[in-house]
């Protein structure tokens, strides 16, 4: 019998003495040594004429029935007294006692909105190839196992936490199911075994919110040894990628079992808990990545390239707002990312969908002149902040070249706070139309690439000509052709210098 659900008795009868007859059953559901009217006896009509037929005897057991072995009694007579009486004399027919096997078994709760499994679809009811444990003595996860007559699936799946006294969804540490970071994540559960047997923990975290928990760093397990008392045991997965959906679902299995960890199915002994998991939202740049690595017009932004991306923190943006992409948004003007819808958003954008608001471009950037850039950055987080600038001046795909980088700190506090970013003078050789990268993290150290735990990254494509060349008021004879005055190189006066533009740029 398994507690909280109904159940029939199946009786072979036969009654050929003319006369119709009482078969009467009472189960000790309670262990009390005595049989309740209602709950623990029921009782049905064996017409005359019955040559073994079966009879089916109802039972119903309350959740707060105990496990174990209990005691039964069958009694079958013409004589409606003494049938149902369970104990005394009857003037005919037979009584049958057995010893019977009570269950009380727990199960999850995660949303289980149809046969088999798909996104926001798993596998909870017992119908459906849920998950159950039977209760036993020593091996539970966090205080206290409770049970339930089926699966409980709910949204929040939190269709279990209020069956029973106290919630017994108490068993993994909740701060580690909460925004949830790029990499791979540790969750840690307590338990307790004290059944003579190892056990296991098998956990599973459905990353990718498709219904399965079969993909890759789903799973995990730790062995629970015997004698464990309330300790601590942690699970590692991954590693989760940025971009993941904002939240999903977990289960977590503690049993004796040795066959393959499965998050479906019934255990001898153990617990479940099922738990909604949460994860951090992650922010992308656009910057034009046809292919892996970088080269002229090819820079690290998918998150597969080690692009740039930032988990989505209060209080650390540039500009008015920072919002969430699943994946780098690549494309050849670095606007991937300026109009794409958004799930999560950080600040107030003032165009919805439209984070990149944060630098102040100038309109054109003039080889030989200054490059000083002006930007808003926020930063609330209590922890100080860098904001990390990249130019590709000569369009290489890389920002390793001269006056390609720079940094300003960012001290929390800040909020709208204005900030100027000095890459020097514009280099000779830069490129019509480079490429930016800003980022903005409490992390240390500044690259134009891979995952930071918090803050923002906007990418542009900038102006930038020739321009205006400075001239200076010094000629003289360069002896050593080194472009330098040197000692005994003195000036020449009264020089005409001819400036001309070279409108076809042929020299």
């Amino acid at each position: 019998f398994v507690v909280g659900q109904p159940g029939s008795v199946r009786v072979d009868a036969t009654n050929l003495t003319g006369t119709d007859a009482r078969l009467c059953g009472f189960i000790d559901f309670d262990q009390d040594g005595s049989f309740t009217p209602g709950i623990e006896v029921a009782s049905v009509s064996v017409p005359s004429g019955s040559t073994n037929a079966t009879f089916l005897l109802p039972f119903s057991k309350p959740l707060n029935t105990p496990s174990g072995p209990t005691f039964a009694r069958f009694r079958l007579s013409t004589d409606s007294v003494g049938a149902c009486a369970v104990a005394g004399l009857a003037s005919n027919g037979e009584v049958e006692d057995y010893v019977v096997d009570v269950r009380r078994i727990d199960l999850g709760d995660l949303p289980d909105t149809g046969a088999g499994s798909g996104s926001g679809n798993y596998q909870t009811l017992i119908a459906d190839g849920g998950p159950q444990h039977d209760i036993v003595p020593g091996l539970f996860m966090g205080a206290s196992v409770d049970n339930e007559a089926d699966g409980q699936p709910s949204v929040n799946a939190d269709g279990d936490d209020a069956i029973g006294t106290p919630d017994d969804e108490d068993g993994v540490n909740l701060t580690d199911l909460d925004d949830i970071q790029a990499g791979p994540h540790t969750v840690r559960v307590t338990a307790t075994n004290t059944t003579g047997n190892a056990a296991r923990i098998c956990g599973f975290i459905d990353l990718n919110a498709d219904g399965d928990f079969s993909d890759a760093g789903e799973s995990a397990s730790v062995p629970v040894p015997n004698g464990s008392s309330n300790l601590q045991f942690p699970l590692v997965f991954g590693p989760v990628e940025p971009g993941s959906p904002l939240s999903s679902y977990a289960r977590f299995r503690l049993s004796t079992a040795s066959t393959p960890c499965s998050p479906a199915g019934a255990e001898a002994d153990g617990e479940v808990e099922d738990y909604v998991v949460r994860f951090r939202p992650y922010d992308f740049g656009d910057l034009p990545d046809p292919a892996a690595g970088n080269a002229s017009g090819d820079y690290n932004t998918r998150f597969a390239d080690n692009g740039a991306a930032h988990g989505i923190v209060a209080g650390l943006h540039i500009g008015a707002c920072v919002d969430d992409e699943d994946d780098g948004q690549p494309n050849a003007t670095a606007s991937g990312d300026d109009s794409g819808p958004s799930t999560f958003t950080s600040g107030t954008c003032a165009v919805p969908g439209d984070d990149e608001d944060g630098v102040q471009l100038r309109p054109i950037y003039n080889q030989g002149s200054p490059s000083t850039t002006p930007a808003s950055v926020t930063n609330t987080t209590g922890s100080a902040a860098t904001l990390c600038s990249f130019m590709d001046w000569n369009g290489d795909g890389d920002f390793d070249d001269a006056n390609e980088r720079t940094q300003q700190g960012v001290p929390s506090g800040t909020v709208n706070g204005n900030v100027t970013i000095d890459f020097g003078v514009v280099p000779a050789g830069n490129v019509p139309n480079p490429y930016a990268r800003f980022r903005l993290s409490t992390q240390a150290g500044c690259s134009p690439t891979g995952v930071l735990a918090d803050g923002e990254v906007e990418d542009y494509q900038v102006d930038s000509t020739g321009g205006a060349m400075s001239l200076g008021n010094l000629v003289w004879e360069d002896l050593d052709n080194n472009g330098q005055v040197d000692p005994g190189e003195p000036g020449i006066d009264g020089v005409p210098v001819n400036l001309y533009l070279d409108a076809d740029d042929n020299g």
